[in-house]
């Protein structure tokens, strides 16, 4: 029989932070990191981030910051 072959699928993801920088380290320093928005007020952060995971993102809803959107892709293996 043959083996399943392991397949690797990506997943962008975006967020909300006060700290890019930290929040980059906290991701594990992932190479395609981008800071896409700055925002004076919460509630456009909070608008940004419901769009994209309307466009297919994975997001993370709750967080102590909004100042700056950031993404990134993740990679996933499947088998």
């Amino acid at each position: 029989m043959f083996a399943k072959r392991e397949e690797r699928t990506t997943t962008k993801f975006a967020g909300l932070t006060d700290h890019p920088r930290k929040a980059k380290a906290e991701h594990g320093n992932p190479p395609d990191w981008q800071i896409k928005k700055e925002f004076r007020t919460q509630i456009q952060a909070r608008i940004w981030l419901q769009e994209m995971s309307e466009a297919g993102c994975q997001v993370k809803k709750h967080g102590p910051g909004w100042g700056w959107g950031f993404t990134y892709t993740i990679a996933r293996s499947t088998k």
